[in-house]
């Protein structure tokens, strides 16, 4: 098994449960790691035989601009999503960073992080 990882999927978007996140949008950060099987793409070269990084960007980007309120529904979506992509992802580490939260001056960010494994 091995790590392949999409590491800083920033954009603006709006998720938040107060108004003004909605209507301002604030900044957001991305970062993924797969558990996959590489080994059949480590053979032949192929992209066929991997995950293809732009479908799981496109994935993310897409996800990104469905409003959520939590940050936690905002992941969850990602890691199912990513999950469903391709039956040799055994599991995915989601991290969604918001920058300068609201209500919060003095902090840069927060996160949630989940590992999320196929059943």
């Amino acid at each position: 098994m091995a790590i392949i990882a999409i590491e800083g999927i920033k954009m603006r978007a709006f998720h938040g449960v107060y108004a003004e996140e909605r209507v301002e949008g604030n900044n957001f950060c991305v970062d993924v790691y797969m558990d996959i099987d590489t080994s059949r793409a480590a053979k032949s070269d192929d992209l066929a035989d991997t995950l293809d990084y732009s479908v799981i960007h496109h994935e993310i980007v897409e996800i990104m601009r469905q409003p959520q309120n939590l940050l936690e529904r905002l992941n969850m979506s990602i890691g199912e999503a990513i999950l469903r992509q391709s039956p040799d992802i055994q599991s995915v580490r989601v991290k969604v960073s918001k920058y300068r939260p609201m209500y919060m001056e003095s902090c840069e960010k927060v996160f949630h992080e989940e590992v999320y494994v196929k059943k």
